[in-house]
This record gives C-alpha cells, sequence and structure tokens, in this order.
C-alpha cells in the first residue's frame, strides 16, 4: 500500500514538472505566436483517440474472456467496472474540447497547450491499473463487485426479493464456473464459503415478498430456488471432479441450507427438501471415496441441525420429528449402508470401525429421541443394517436393544391411530434382534448400569443406561424379548 503511494506521488511530480517544462518551453522559448493551433488540434485529436482505443481493446478482451470463463451473466461486472473509466474519458473529452475552442487564441496556447498535456498524462497512471484489473481479474474480485457476502441480506430488507435470488444466482453460477476449471479450483473454497455467509447472514423467518407482473418471490421461494439449482451448479460439478473443494466449506454450505429450511419452515413441509437430502447422500458419497471421516461430517451437518429443530416452537417441532428428521435418518442409513458396500472389496478391522461408527452415531439419535423410529419410512433399510452391522460391531445390538426398551414404553402414549404402526415396528426390529442373539448364540443381560451383549468367546458390546427409571424400562423389555 505505501509503495504503491510512493509510486503514485513520483508520478504526479514528474507529470507536473513535465508540465512546467512544457509552459516554460512554450511560452518562452517558442513563443505563443510561433505555436501553430493546428498543433494544438492534432494533439487533443490524438488523445481523445488513444484513450478510446484504451478503453474499448481491454474492455473488449475482457468482455470475451468473461463470456467464456464465466457465462454471459458477468459481462454486466465488467460493464460496472468500466463506469468510473468512461466517466475519466468524458472528462478528457471536454477538457480536448475546449482546447481545440481555446486553440485560436495565441496567448492562451502556451496554457492550452499546457492543461492538454496534463490532461493526457496524469489519467495514465489510472488507465494502466484499470488494464491491469481488468487482465487479472479473479472471481473472488467478481464475488466482491457482486456485493458478497451482505448484498443478499441487504437487499431482501429492502424487499427486492428477485435483486436477491440474481445475487445469489451469479454466486452459483460462479461456483460453478470454478468447480469445472481446473485452473480455478483454488477459488472454489472462498466463494463457497462466502455464499455460506450471505445465508447466514439473511432472516429466513421473514415475511418478505416481492410482487411483480411475471409473479411474485418470496424467502420459501428464493430457498426453492437455491434447492433446485444446487445439484447443477454445486453437487454434479463436485463429483465429477478431481479436484474437490475443501469438504469443510461444503459442510457449512450444506448446514446452511439446513438452517434457513428449519427457520423458513411455516406449516406443510416442501418436497424439495427430500431432493435435497438426495443430494447430501450424493456429496456424501463422493467425498467418502477418498476421505471418510470428511463425508461423515458432511451428513452430519445436515443431521445436528434438523435435530436443533426439536428445539423449537410446537409446530415446527412436530414437522421435525414427524417428518423431517426421521427423513435425514434414512438418508444417513442409506450412506451407511453404501458405504458398507464400498468397503467389501478392501474390508479391515480399520475399515469395519469407521463404517460402524456411522451407524452408531445414527442410533444414539433414536436413543435421544426414540419416537422418531415410529416415524421412519425406511424400515428394512434399518433391518438391513442393523443385519450387517452385526457382523462387525456388537454394541449397536446393544443399542437397538436399548431403543426398542424405550419404544415399547412409548408405544402406549401415541395416539390411536400411530399404535398398530409402532407395534407392526417394533415387532420386525424384536424378530430381528432375536435372529442375530440366536444365530450368534450371544446372551444379553442388564448388568449394574451396563445393557450388555456377550458371545461364549469372551467378547461384548455393551452401552451405559445410567438413569435407573430407564434401567426398569430395559429390564422389563428384555424379560418380555428373551421369554418369546
Amino acid at each position: 500500500m505505501i509503495r504503491d503511494i510512493t509510486v503514485t506521488i513520483k508520478f504526479l511530480l514528474l507529470t507536473f514538472l513535465l508540465a512546467v517544462s512544457v509552459y516554460y518551453t512554450t511560452y518562452y522559448i517558442i513563443s505563443p505566436n510561433k505555436l501553430s493551433e493546428n498543433t494544438i488540434l492534432y494533439l487533443s485529436s490524438a488523445v481523445l483517440q488513444a484513450y478510446a482505443a484504451l478503453i474499448a481493446i481491454p474492455f473488449a478482451i475482457a468482455a470475451i474472456h468473461l463470456q467464456s470463463k464465466y457465462g454471459y451473466v458477468f459481462t454486466n461486472i465488467l460493464f460496472k467496472r468500466v463506469k468510473p473509466v468512461l466517466m475519466i474519458y468524458t472528462f478528457i473529452a471536454i477538457l480536448s474540447v475546449f482546447s481545440m475552442i481555446l486553440s485560436p487564441n495565441q496567448e492562451l496556447r502556451p496554457y492550452v497547450l499546457t492543461v492538454e498535456v496534463l490532461t493526457a498524462l496524469i489519467p495514465i497512471w489510472y488507465f494502466i491499473g484499470y488494464l491491469r484489473n481488468i487482465i487479472l481479474l479473479k472471481p473472488t474480485d467478481i464475488m466482491h463487485d457482486l456485493g458478497y457476502p451482505d448484498a443478499p441480506a441487504k437487499l431482501l430488507t429492502q424487499g427486492k426479493v428477485y435483486d436477491a435470488w440474481n445475487v445469489i444466482y451469479q454466486g452459483f453460477e460462479l461456483a460453478r464456473s470454478c468447480l469445472l476449471d481446473p485452473a480455478l479450483h483454488v477459488q472454489v473454497s472462498i466463494i463457497i464459503r462466502q455464499i455460506v455467509e450471505s445465508f447466514y447472514k439473511i432472516d429466513w423467518s421473514s415475511e418478505v415478498r416481492e410482487e411483480r407482473s411475471t409473479g411474485s418471490l418470496d424467502i420459501s421461494g428464493l430457498l426453492f430456488n437455491i434447492l433446485w439449482y444446487l445439484p447443477t451448479h454445486i453437487v454434479d460439478p463436485i463429483r465429477s471432479s478431481t479436484l474437490k473443494p475443501d469438504p469443510i466449506h461444503v459442510r457449512s454450505l450444506i448446514a446452511g441450507i439446513s438452517r434457513a429450511f428449519i427457520s423458513s419452515m411455516k406449516k406443510g413441509y416442501p418436497q424439495i427438501f427430500d431432493e435435497f437430502l438426495e443430494q447430501v447422500y450424493k456429496l456424501a458419497i463422493s467425498y467418502y471415496e477418498t476421505n471418510e471421516e470428511r463425508a461423515w461430517e458432511i451428513f452430519n451437518s445436515v443431521l445436528t441441525t434438523v435435530e436443533s429443530g426439536l428445539k423449537s416452537s410446537d409446530e415446527k417441532k412436530a414437522i421435525v420429528e414427524k417428518y423431517v428428521l426421521p427423513r435425514v435418518l434414512c438418508c444417513g442409513l442409506q450412506i451407511y449402508n453404501q458405504a458398507y458396500e464400498s468397503t467389501r472389496t478392501r474390508i479391515t478391522d480399520f475399515e469395519e470401525l469407521k463404517v460402524s461408527f456411522w451407524l452408531s452415531n445414527l442410533l444414539k439419535v433414536l436413543e435421544r429421541y426414540p419416537v422418531l423410529l415410529f416415524h421412519m419410512p425406511c424400515l428394512e433399510r434399518l433391518v438391513d443394517a442393523i443385519e450387517k452391522d452385526s457382523k462387525i460391531n456388537m454394541v449397536n445390538i446393544a443399542q437397538i436393544l436399548g431403543i426398542l426398551a424405550l419404544c415399547s414404553h412409548e408405544k402406549s402414549k401415541l395416539p390411536e391411530y400411530m399404535r398398530e404402526r409402532a407395534e407392526y415396528i417394533i415387532n420386525s426390529l424384536n424378530k430381528k434382534v432375536l435372529e442375530i442373539l440366536n444365530k450368534n448364540k450371544w446372551v444379553v443381560r442388564l448388568e449394574d448400569k451396563y445393557l450388555r451383549v456377550s458371545s461364549k468367546n469372551g467378547a461384548y458390546g455393551q452401552i451405559e443406561i445410567g438413569n435407573k427409571n430407564v434401567q426398569m424400562v430395559v429390564e422389563e423389555y428384555l424379560h418380555t424379548l428373551l421369554r418369546e
């Protein structure tokens, strides 16, 4: 910064000295009456043409570059950047015209020539910087020109929902262009991070709506558009790219969209959230191929965000409990099953534990909220996962036993229309658990505060049950289950 200021000061000083030299030479050596009127006219014309070319050529090159690299939509960024240049050029044109008008006056010619020389030299420094910025225009510069990360939230507070969506859409377009171009890959994480920051600044619970002759758009519609363009602009390019962006920023993006959904949720449930979970599944599997921990973090960002919705108002809590969170758990089971199948060709003890860890974390959510089990639309997927995991880990069998004990206890509290389904779910899982226990000759018992599943060779898996009331529920359930 200091170096740039120093160079600028030196340039202005040299320009001033040159102007003084021109004036001195013209007035005292050449003399005004020997200075031709045509000299000023030619100089003014040359200055206008030179600066017109200096604007037009880089502008045309930059427009072609932006169109080919980022798409037609980003040429408007170039128009914003060229506005100050056009203002300066207009000022140069005005001075040049005045120089031409005053050139017949011999007494004023030295002054006019001096002004014209200054007009020709002083803007050069600015135009060189303009040319350099156009040539070196980066995606992060475009994001800055779009107003990220503050612009979408500010536009929404002004009721400009369409303009806010336009800014978000252009951010998605830029992210897609960078994902598809290996040379711009280093910029992707920065762009995604700024998009995420813009999401967190938006009040998704607001009731803002913009009416236009072509239709209307509100916050829910804005979120719908984001979820609609997520596959084509973010997910598919990431899956097809060997150079993937930092999963931390991808995780933040998924968490931000999940948070927006929970905040904007009113009555009803947008079905496109199911499509959103499908995109989460694709992202997690895409990262699982190279980094299992990161894959879990991407999915877990949805799980933890949606689970926090259970602390919302009663209306939102009911939707999260009955519809949203059960489907998130089904998405997690889908990822688990895919991860299990992918590890069969490269199975090791370490890989087995990683896969089992995934299921264990899903079961922990059911331990905290056992009623979710009655709303899960993927019972077969859960049964399949329990059977597969029984070959890897005995702890998860203990977990599912604890969950079934709590569900059996909660069954009587359900509305009458739910009891039949709850009975079917519990019986189906009971049957599968008993089949696994008998097949492996495992023993289940409640010892002190631990629910333990053990084998004849001494191996065991256990979970802690610290609450005495829960211990009584588990003991009663085991007595009924094992008697069968």
